[in-house]
């Protein structure tokens, strides 16, 4: 399983009220492919389930997707005890984690855990985790936890098929901060970013 396969598949479970966060790298690129316009794109590692996190306690009832890596959720780990005491009130947030055991934009140098045992942080934390190798496994669990309780789904995969290929993502952090402000308008059916007013 690569990761466009697990992006391909999320992107057909998910409607037009679903807000994406996602971590940098291929990751990126394959969610700016087919979910351009519903998705953060995080130029930055190690905050994609804190800053998901936020925006499901204020988006309340509609679904959020963190999609992370696994590099960069290592080093955001600490959410783990926030999100453990609020896990009630955010299961409307889904975390994805693709672990391919290394930091591929950075030449595929291996994660310093390499075999990390994600079922004993959920145990440690009363964090439902759910570690899958197969599309189907994915498929199987999405259907039964995705936005009814939180859940963290660590979806190993391996990307040596695919080419690391330029990116062909054309906004930054900044122009996607703006794109997604107008998605969460759009789906909050309210206006909070004001024109600017001139003296």
């Amino acid at each position: 399983m690569t990761s466009r396969e697990v992006i391909s598949y999320l992107s057909s479970k998910i409607d037009k009220d679903t807000s994406i966060v996602s971590s940098l790298g291929r990751t990126s690129q394959e969610v700016y492919n087919v979910l351009p316009n519903q998705t953060l794109f995080l130029d930055s590692m190690g905050d994609i389930v804190s800053i998901s996190c936020g925006i499901a306690l204020g988006l309340e009832n509609k679904p959020v997707i963190a999609i992370d890596t696994d590099g960069s959720n290592l080093m955001g780990i600490s959410i783990l005890s926030l999100i453990s005491s609020i896990k009630e009130r955010i299961h409307n947030l889904s975390i994805i984690v693709i672990n391919n055991k290394i930091l591929e934009s950075g030449g595929g140098i291996e994660t310093t855990v390499n075999d990390l045992k994600w079922e004993y942080l959920g145990k440690a934390w009363d964090i439902n985790i759910v570690e899958v190798n197969t599309l189907d496994d994915l498929k199987k669990n999405f259907e039964a936890f995705a936005f009814k309780e939180l859940t963290y789904f660590v979806v190993n995969v391996d990307n040596t098929s695919l080419l690391q290929s330029d990116s062909t993502k054309s906004i930054d952090g900044i122009e996607s901060k703006y794109i997604f402000s107008r998605h969460l308008e759009k789906v909050r059916k309210e206006k909070f970013i004001k024109p600017c007013l001139k003296n």
